[in-house]
Formats: C-alpha cells, structure tokens, sequence
C-alpha cells in the first residue's frame, strides 16, 4: 500500500510513527514546500515537493497541513486517492466538495477520541441506558495550557491564530465531536459561546461553553478552555442512582452510587492507539472487520463545523 502524507508538523510525525509499524504499508511519501534533510533511516520514507503531490496515487492520503489549506488539498488529491483521511478541524469549504462523488466512504475526519477503548465503553454503556429509556445528562470538561503543547514560541502559534485553526473551539474541537459520536448533536437546540482570557494576543477565543438537547432529547453541556493549569478532560454521565465518569488523561472509567466509587476500570490503550486504530480501520473498509461508526465521516465533521461557525461570542 502507497500512503501520501501532506506537511511534516507533530501530528503528520505521529502519524508517520505509527504506519511504519504496518507491515503491509511499503511506501510513505511526504509532501512538503521546501525540501530538507531529515534523519530518517525507514526505507519506505520519501520526502517529495508539493508541487508533485496531485500526480502520486495513494491507497491513503492523510492530510496534516494548516487547517486553512485542508479543502485545497481535498480537491487536489481526491481522484488519486482511495481514501482521505483529513485533520480536523474543517476551517473553510468549498461547495465544489459537493460534487464529488460517494464523499462519507471515501473522506474521513481525525477526530481519533472515538477510537479510544473506553469511549467505545462508554458509547456502549449509552446504548444501554437509552434503550431502557433512562433519563441521564452528559458533561465534558476539558483544561489544560496551550503553552505547554506547542512547543514554537506562543505568540507565533498555529493555536493562537484563527486563519490557521486556532482558538479553543476549533482546537479543541473533539469535545463536541465526542457528543455527537455518544449521543448525536442536535444542531437546532446547541447554544455555543466563546470567551478569550488574556494570552498576549487579541481576537482568539480561548475557552468555550456549549450546551443543548441531543438526538436523543438528553441534555449535554461542554466546557472546555486552553488557559488553563489544570489538566483534565473528563466525559461524566448523571442518572438518577448513579454516575460515569470517564477519565481520558488518566484513561479510566469509575462508576459512583451516593458519592461513593465503586467499580474503576483501568484501560491500556495508549495514543498512538487511537492513530493507529483510525489508519487500520480505513483500510478495511468493505471488509467484514469493517466498523464505519469508529470513523469521522465527512458529513460529520461539517457536523460539527456547523455548530463552530454558528458559534458567538460572549
């Protein structure tokens, strides 16, 4: 299999990372502007120039350039590819997309949560819940600092600059993603606002609070911010005699009765997991190992998009 790599930023580097550990991958090519010298010894690894990208085929082209160039890539690798699997978040679009043909099993969004082991506990405990009809509330809280994840210098940061794809809401983005995958957005009845404390530049939101009725008529609430010291990001669902909390720093999920803790379950999963997960299941699509619903689907992804551009200030 031939897969195309689009920049050579973190995430494009963890992705590299993880497809050299399949064996039936035997070419990677990255693309990128200006050509370097890497000190990379996997024969498989080719640098190429961008310029050369729409005439390489792929089985797989991953998109990890600046958001604000996804669609331009979209367009210029999507008749030589068989799948894409492009990073979020979906900053612009273009109605050209449109028209291209069988879009959700050919473009995937890297919202890579989905693939962790216990949100797919958690998706199934919710199946459970609402077919016996229980009421519950779903809540996500998530902190921590953006300087301490981007290692340039902060003021020149991707995150800090809303062209690019910066500003909590579209950073952070896989908190309403993770909503949706657990009990389905409803758009109609989602309220998003977006607040900016003081981090040396203007204009750039840095947390957000979203809140509404879901697919289901459950009610859910998101908090989720960049500015702050304290490292969380915690999925908690409330029923009448008892409460999940769903810890993916820690990558455990407790169940509380009357305050008290009794059942924790540690999971394994690491997040190079969840990359790898993603890759392998969308090489095997139309294949009985095949499960669509661990996936972004395009549509999904301008789901969530949706909801970001419909966004306010506060």
């Amino acid at each position: 299999m031939i897969i195309n790599i689009i920049g050579y930023g973190s995430i494009a580097k963890r992705h590299v990372n993880v497809l050299c550990l399949l064996g039936y991958i035997f070419q990677i090519n990255i693309f990128i502007r200006n050509k370097k010298d890497y000190a990379i010894k996997d024969p498989r690894i080719t640098f190429k120039l961008i310029k050369d990208l729409e005439y390489t085929r792929s089985d797989l082209t991953i998109i990890a350039s600046p958001a604000n160039s996804h669609f331009e890539y979209i367009k210029k690798t999507y008749k030589n590819s068989r799948y894409i699997l492009v990073e979020k978040p979906l900053v612009d679009y273009s109605d050209a997309i449109k028209t291209f043909n069988d879009i959700d099993s050919k473009i995937y969004v890297a919202y890579n949560l989905r693939q962790m082991d216990l949100i797919r506990e958690l998706r199934s405990t919710l199946v459970k819940i609402r077919e016996k009809k229980l009421p519950f509330s779903l809540n996500i809280y998530n902190s921590s600092h953006v300087s301490l994840w981007r290692s340039e210098s902060i003021k020149n940061s991707i995150s800090l600059d809303p062209e690019r794809g910066g500003g909590a809401l579209l950073e952070l983005s896989h908190d309403l993603d993770l909503v949706n995958f657990l009990i389905g957005i409803n758009c109609k009845d989602t309220m998003i606002v977006k607040s900016k404390i003081p981090l040396g530049i203007e204009k750039i939101d840095n947390c957000y609070l979203a809140y509404g009725k879901s697919k289901c008529n459950s009610p859910y609430y998101i908090y989720s911010t960049f500015s702050s010291h304290i490292k969380q990001r915690i999925v908690q669902i409330d029923l009448n005699d008892k409460s999940y909390r769903a810890d993916l720093i820690d990558n455990t999920l407790k169940e509380f009765q009357n305050e008290k803790e009794v059942n924790n379950i540690q999971y394994q999963d690491e997040r190079n997991d969840t990359f790898l997960r993603q890759i392998v299941t969308i090489l095997s699509a139309n294949t009985k190992d095949y499960d669509k619903s661990s996936l972004c689907s395009f549509e999904e992804g301008l789901h969530v998009q949706s909801l970001i551009w419909n966004s306010k200030w506060m």
